[in-house]
């Protein structure tokens, strides 16, 4: 008897990894337990901005399928298929901002804190750089900057603190956030404060 094992992960149409036994002779009477390991690639995901994009911050639909092909040599042949879906992500979930404090640190100027926070919910680390300016609403000129790395292991919740050091200014605050992961910069604004 012949067997065959084929197996292919996507997302979205975007192959995460696929594998293969090639043919297997079983003798008659022969028992055997045949392994079958189908490898995944998930930083394949950053091969299409639009599917890294709804994994990063929607969740997305991975699918699994695997095919047994089996017959008698070299008469008949046949197969069956089968597979599962699951959903992936999203990377950034629960994301959330706010202002975390404001302090005067002289007559000029002041001290705003922003925490932001999210969980991680790919099976894989979470790499890249986090942006973020904040500006007194309508004032354009009197922005300023900060950014750190982002390490994010699978389940994580990631919580952070930035700091601005802005002209002192009654609120509101405009904050113009940036991630960016796997060559992609994904950016969004909202009103603090």
């Amino acid at each position: 008897m012949l067997i065959a094992l084929e197996g292919e992960a996507t997302i979205e149409g975007v192959k995460l990894g696929s594998s293969s036994t090639g043919d297997i002779i079983i003798s008659p009477g022969e028992k055997r337990l045949i392994g079958f390991t189908l490898p995944i690639d998930m930083s394949r995901i950053y091969t299409s901005q639009d599917v890294a994009e709804r994994v990063l911050f929607n969740g997305t639909i991975a699918s699994f399928n695997i095919k047994v092909a089996f017959g008698l040599q070299p008469l008949v042949k046949a197969s069956i298929g089968g597979g599962f879906n699951t959903t992936i992500g999203p990377a950034v979930s629960g994301l959330s901002t706010r202002l975390y404090s404001i302090n005067q640190i002289n007559e000029t100027h002041t001290e705003a804190r922003v925490e932001i926070e999210f969980t991680n919910n790919l099976p894989i680390q979470l790499e890249g750089l986090l942006q973020a300016t904040l500006t007194p609403y309508r004032q354009e000129a009197l922005r300023s900057q900060a950014s750190t790395t982002l390490l994010v292991q699978p389940s994580q919740r990631y919580n952070k603190i930035l700091a601005f050091t802005i002209p002192t200014s009654e609120g509101p605050y405009l904050l113009e956030t940036s991630i960016s992961v796997g060559g992609y910069t994904y950016s969004w604004r909202e009103v603090l404060g």
